[in-house]
């Protein structure tokens, strides 16, 4: 299991900030980091909302797009990873998969 994310959201930036430091068995998250939740636009919301169950998929899938750590391709599968980690079921891990690997951009 992974370990829960404790953060506070900036109106002013539209993102949250990470309160503590969050070790993962693959990435370590810094203090301060920001993050904009799960992606989503606001018509899909019903369907994945911007902070809910897996909430630290998308905070690692974040960190490893802002900082091109190793590949897209295994950023976007350790992101289902994260997501079976923390029991997203696996449809719906399956969509969100397929969403950032179709969608999602960083800096690679």
């Amino acid at each position: 299991m992974l370990p829960d994310v404790s953060a506070l959201y900036r109106d002013d930036l539209d993102a949250f900030i990470l309160n503590h430091p969050l070790q993962t068995p693959e990435i370590d998250l810094p203090a301060g980091m920001l993050s904009d939740g799960f992606s989503s636009p606001w018509y899909l919301r019903w369907y994945v909302n911007r902070v809910e169950q897996g909430w630290i998929a998308a905070w690692v899938h974040d960190r490893c797009y802002q900082q091109a750590i190793n590949t897209k391709p295994w950023a976007d599968k350790l992101f289902y990873k994260n997501l079976r980690r923390c029991r997203v079921k696996k449809s719906k891990a399956k969509i969100m998969y397929l969403a950032v690997k179709l969608f999602g951009k960083g800096s690679y």
